[in-house]
């Protein structure tokens, strides 16, 4: 599975879900997207005030931090 982790840098709750996916012992992995200018607009325009964002292979919003750990710890 890879997910899709849209953060910004010195965001401990965006290293703290991409360090879940490396340490879930699934072989998951993830592509990470920076909070560059472009990416901080759609999400503004999406509704999104917060990172991490986090997608899964599909597409489908998984939420933040919180969200994955739980899913991962239910999985």
């Amino acid at each position: 599975m890879i997910y899709t982790v849209i953060g910004r840098e010195n965001c401990s709750f965006c290293d703290k879900a991409t360090d879940l996916i490396e340490a879930s012992g699934n072989g998951y992995s993830y592509y990470g997207i920076d909070s560059d200018p472009w990416t901080k607009t759609l999400m503004l325009k999406a509704g999104y005030k917060t990172v991490p964002i986090i997608f899964d292979a599909e597409g489908t919003e998984v939420g933040g931090y919180t969200d994955l750990k739980e899913l991962l710890d239910d999985g």
